[in-house]
Formats: C-alpha cells, structure tokens, sequence
C-alpha cells in the first residue's frame, strides 16, 4: 500500500483504502 501514500486521491477514491490510508500516514509518522 506504499503507493497509496503517494497518490492520495486513490485512496480517497475507496473509503476502505482511505482508513488503510490515514493507518499507514500516522503509523508512518
């Protein structure tokens, strides 16, 4: 899902990968 954080709005796109999304974001954090 690396390529999710890079294009934000595919994950916009599905609400399931938009959580995986922002999960990924903070635990990257």
């Amino acid at each position: 899902m690396k390529l999710n954080k890079l294009t934000p709005n595919f994950a916009v796109g599905d609400t399931g990968k938009t959580v995986v999304f922002y999960q990924d974001v903070l635990g990257f954090k």
